[in-house]
Order: structure tokens, then C-alpha cells, then sequence
């Protein structure tokens, strides 16, 4: 299955990623992409290559040079709809009302009717670009003012997350630059299909670190803040919480809202 990460701080922090220890196992159990986001200000940094990080060079540079940041979205790819090819690999970024939006997706959901605007094609073949596009579509029309109230936002989103339940597995992280919206739902497992088991955990804890720590194996950090950090699996020692299935959780400076 692939495997999503996020972590949310309360200021920026220098995240160290080493993805062939890290329990994402990027190789040999989710070979077909990896990609990472640092936001920055409005942008975000997003590095992604369609193999596996075993031997990457950029994954080398990452595990020591991470950019600070406030938000970091990763996501390792195990193909089941769609090409070995960058345009298939997540995290996506789309640009809309002065904002990057971001989403990772793990799960599988049959493709249904297209998005209608023409800046709203797809560029690869996933189904999980697909219904990005059609989250996307949906939001449009309140971020033509200005950034919608948060409740707008998140009822649109938990209306879109309902949909997309009835048709298929459907855990996601996005992020349309101000509020991470983590949705759990449940685990898809090669060979077994969809498992009743959490598709998403989550964590809230502090970091008071001046250089380059271990948070856990595979991802060091340094800085002092308050983090949520959101993972398919725990990834540490702590207390994980795992997402009920349906349950969608707003993040924003290392906090729930």
C-alpha cells in the first residue's frame, strides 16, 4: 500500500528524511515513486522522482538538508492505476485563488465523471489525481472572493470525503496552504483489498531540539516547536491515535482546529 506523512509545526522546522530506514520502506515493499513538500510561504518546495529512494541521490541530500518549514506532506507510491511516471507521483500541486493546494492519496476510488474546467485536466492517469481535480472543482467556486471561512471549507471537503467512501479506499492529506485536512479511512492491502483496519494515525507532541535529532527511524528534526504529525502507520514510539473511518482532521500550526 502506499504510505502518507505529514507533519504540521508551530514554526518552522529542519526535517531530515532517510527514507530506506524510515518505516515508509520505500524499497522493495512501495518501489514506484516517492515525493516530498516543504511549504514556504505560499509555495511549496515538492521533489519527487518515480522509482524507488533506495538509491537516489536526492534522497541522500534530503536526509541531511531538508529545508526549514511548517509543513512537510510525503508520500511513497505503490502503483494500482496509472504509469510509472512522474506526472503519476504525489504529492500533486495545483495553483488556484493565490493558493498551492496540495493532496496525497492512498487508497484506491474508480474513476468517475471528469472535471469540468479546462485548467482541471488531468496531466497523468491516476485516480488519485482524479479525484483531486474533483475536490478541487468543488472548492472552486468559494475561492474566487478570497480564502473561504473555514467551516465552508470544511464542509465541502467532508461532503466530497463522503462520496468518495461509497466508491472506494480514500485516506488523504490536503492542504490548500493554510489548513492541513487529514481523512482517514481504511487500509488497502496488496492482495486482501480494503482491511477494517485505521488508514491514518496521528500524533501531537513537542520539540525542543538545536541540531539534528532523531524523532524516529529514518526522520530526524531540529527546531523547538509544537508538531502534529500525521502517518498511515505510527512511526514512533508515543501515543498514535488512529483516525476513525470518515473522521477528517484540520491542522494548522502544528495544532488541531
Amino acid at each position: 500500500m502506499c504510505q502518507l506523512f505529514a507533519l504540521s509545526a508551530s514554526t518552522p522546522v529542519r526535517v531530515g528524511f532517510d527514507w530506506q530506514h524510515f518505516v515508509f520502506q520505500g524499497a522493495p515493499f512501495n518501489p514506484d515513486g516517492w515525493g516530498v513538500a516543504f511549504q514556504a510561504d505560499r509555495e511549496f518546495h515538492l521533489v519527487r522522482e518515480p522509482h524507488t529512494a533506495e538509491d537516489s541521490p536526492c534522497v541522500r541530500f534530503f536526509a541531511s538538508h531538508g529545508p526549514a518549514s511548517p509543513l512537510v506532506v510525503s508520500h511513497v507510491r505503490r502503483a494500482t492505476l496509472g504509469q510509472q511516471t512522474l506526472a503519476n507521483t504525489q504529492p500533486l500541486v495545483r495553483k488556484m485563488g493565490g493558493r498551492c493546494h496540495l493532496f496525497a492519496h492512498n487508497g484506491h476510488v474508480p474513476p468517475g465523471e471528469p472535471a469540468r474546467s479546462a485548467w482541471l485536466k488531468p496531466v497523468g492517469d491516476t485516480d488519485s489525481e482524479l479525484i483531486f481535480l474533483d475536490l478541487l472543482q468543488r472548492l472552486e467556486p468559494y475561492w474566487k472572493e478570497g480564502v473561504p471561512d473555514l467551516d465552508v471549507r470544511t464542509a465541502i471537503i467532508t461532503s466530497f470525503a463522503e462520496e468518495m467512501r461509497l466508491r472506494g479506499a480514500v485516506n488523504f492529506l490536503y492542504s490548500d496552504g493554510i489548513t492541513l485536512f487529514a481523512h482517514g479511512h481504511r487500509r488497502t492491502v496488496p492482495g486482501e483489498g480494503i482491511t477494517t483496519d485505521p488508514g491514518l494515525h496521528v500524533l501531537q507532541q513537542e520539540l525542543a531540539l538545536d541540531a539534528f535529532s532523531t524523532v524516529c527511524d529514518g526522520l530526524q528534526c531540529s527546531g523547538s516547536a509544537t508538531i502534529t504529525m500525521v502517518a498511515t502507520l505510527p512511526i514512533s514510539d508515543g501515543d498514535w491515535r488512529p483516525l476513525a473511518a470518515g473522521e477528517i482532521l484540520r491542522i494548522e500550526n502544528g495544532q488541531p482546529v
